[in-house]
């Protein structure tokens, strides 16, 4: 997707449809005094159009509140939404776009857990109105013992990643509250959150009967904004200090998915991005609004071995794929295909792609309507901080 910001990408390869269908066209939505839930203003192409500017122009004046992206934007059914209709046992863990988090057949631990658990806990308050941070509720606080924060970004794990003096990481640590971004706040950001997914679904979900479950880990992304460029041009000043250090943040993420995946070899396992990173405009500048290509790789029962994909699939691709893997229908509404060439030619075979019109009508057994307008929302604000420090929002 152009632009391929997390948000879009992310609830298209959970809904296997286009931003149009789904609804999600921003990092940020507005809390609008006396409007009981979050408002997204509409627009196409995404980030333009008159009634976007009117809203950013109130939030600029403070008559409106930036909030992150929430649940409530979302107009489409996600994997984790049909897997419950289907009485799958699952679990979503960090996914965009998840808080407040809805019923489902299992559990979802939201995108706003980690920093509202880190708060609690730097606050010594471990009740800190959980509501709707996991499902269900009660899950919070059964998870707080495994939330790393960035007080633990020692001089130890810094050294793991960046080639400073103890003295920069004291330094670092000093001006992490300074505007801006840098290699060293990427640290501080990535590193908790990613430790906390991985130790979250080692020591509660790894042991569960689970059909489906999803893992998102942030933190290349993050570090990719802050040290991209060190690792692309070596004679860049900082470069003998954080050149190395998206490779070893990249060996550290194979790890926890070593970990992740040691659980269950007979499961179907794929590892997805959301896009790639590149070079855009002159040199020194390396995003990802252009859509670079991101990485897809699928193994397990059924999935051919030591295969290039002959093609290019795409992000819509993902859903329809998985739905055929659980042995459910596909959603003819779907925007994306069945990715037939990645199969082995025997499990085509003794597995034919079946059809449904649209899952839209459906309702979710046990779901109210989204579940979840009871919870008081979140000003989310350090989410909001982070996005504009990354440079995603102004």
């Amino acid at each position: 997707l152009k632009p391929a910001y997390s948000p879009l990408v992310w609830t298209t390869i959970a809904t296997g449809k286009l931003p149009g269908k789904h609804g999600v066209t921003d990092f940020i939505s507005y809390q609008v005094p006396g409007v009981s839930v979050p408002v997204l203003p509409r627009k196409e192409p995404y980030y333009t159009g008159g009634l976007v500017l009117i809203f950013r122009l109130a939030a600029q004046k403070g008559l409106i509140e930036k909030i992150p992206i929430t649940s409530w934007a979302r107009k489409a059914k996600t994997i984790w939404n049909i897997c419950s209709i289907y009485g799958l046992e699952n679990c979503t863990l960090g996914w965009w776009g998840t808080y407040p988090a809805e019923y489902t057949k299992g559990s979802i631990v939201s995108d706003f857990f980690h920093p509202s658990a880190c708060d609690a806990l730097s606050a010594n308050n471990s009740s800190n109105n959980p509501a709707g941070l996991t499902y269900p509720d009660t899950l919070y606080e059964i998870l707080l013992p495994f939330v790393h924060t960035e007080n633990e970004v020692s001089y130890d794990i810094y050294s793991r990643f960046i080639n400073g003096t103890e003295h920069d990481w004291r330094l670092s640590r000093k001006s992490s509250e300074k505007p801006g971004y840098n290699p060293e706040k990427s640290l501080r950001y990535a590193y908790p959150e990613d430790l906390t997914a991985a130790d979250i679904w080692t020591n509660i979900f790894r042991g569960q009967s689970l059909q489906f479950s999803a893992v998102y880990l942030n933190g290349i992304d993050l570090v990719s904004h802050a040290a991209y460029k060190y690792f692309a041009e070596e004679n860049l000043p900082g470069a003998g200090k954080y050149g190395l250090m998206l490779e070893k943040y990249y060996a550290f993420t194979d790890s926890l998915i070593g970990e992740i995946f040691a659980s269950n070899p007979r499961a179907v396992k794929i590892v997805i991005s959301d896009h790639g990173f590149q070079q855009e405009g002159a040199a020194g500048h390396y995003h990802h609004r252009n859509a670079p290509d991101g990485v897809f790789i699928i193994s397990g029962p059924g999935i051919k071995r030591n295969n290039a994909l002959p093609g290019r699939i795409h992000v819509t691709d993902i859903l329809p794929s998985l739905c055929y893997i659980l042995g459910i229908p596909v959603g003819r509404d779907m925007d994306g295909r069945v990715v037939a060439e990645i199969f082995r030619e025997s499990f085509s075979r003794d597995h034919q792609i079946s059809y449904i019109d649209s899952y839209e009508s459906f309702l979710v057994p046990g779901q109210t309507v989204k579940g979840s307008q009871a919870h008081k929302q979140r000003g989310g604000k350090e989410m909001v901080e982070r996005l504009r420090a990354i440079g995603y929002i102004d």
